[in-house]
């Protein structure tokens, strides 16, 4: 869309199970094993400032960014999604609930995806036709690992747009 100089995908992938995890994309395509070392290493220096400050607890490991607590970032991600959404919603009637008038299917595959379901609930789209939402990284449910460009899935989608007239999938 232009409107970013790059992506961080945190997915369940639709690689088995072992190879979840991060995918980068800049302007110039996806990142080598030197950039993503280096961005390890720029992690490790970020987490010892935050640690330092008191924001992030302390690691579990002498080379790693794994932390001896859970720290939740969830919400602040939930909460930057909500507020960018509703910026880009135009017009809005209602800044409560600017997607009232949508009925949207989800299918994340019981991938990473399944919050968006909720999020999208909150920002009032009806949501009710979505399917695979458990997170589960065996991907029980779903043909397959979770893939937007693998046609099964891409039908399965469209099936559930059509049963609950859907304005659209994702």
């Amino acid at each position: 869309s232009g409107k970013c100089d790059a992506a961080i995908i945190v997915t369940a992938s639709h690689l088995p199970e072992d190879k979840n995890g991060i995918k980068f994309f800049s302007s110039n395509g996806g990142l080598d094993k030197k950039d993503i070392d280096e961005l390890i290493f720029l992690a490790q220096e970020e987490a010892i400032h935050w640690y330092n400050i008191g924001l992030m607890p302390p690691s579990s490991g002498n080379a790693g960014v794994l932390c001896s607590e859970l720290v939740n970032f969830m919400p602040y991600y939930k909460e930057t999604l909500k507020q960018a959404i509703g910026r880009e919603v135009d017009p809005n009637p209602n800044p409560a609930k600017p997607l009232s008038n949508l009925n949207i299917v989800v299918n994340p595959g019981n991938g990473s995806g399944s919050f968006f379901n909720d999020l999208l609930r909150e920002l009032g789209a009806n949501v009710a036709g979505s399917l695979h939402l458990t997170p589960d990284g065996t991907f029980p449910d779903t043909i397959g690992v979770p893939n937007p460009e693998k046609k099964e899935m891409v039908e399965e989608t469209i099936k559930a747009c059509e049963a609950c007239n859907a304005d659209i999938g994702v």
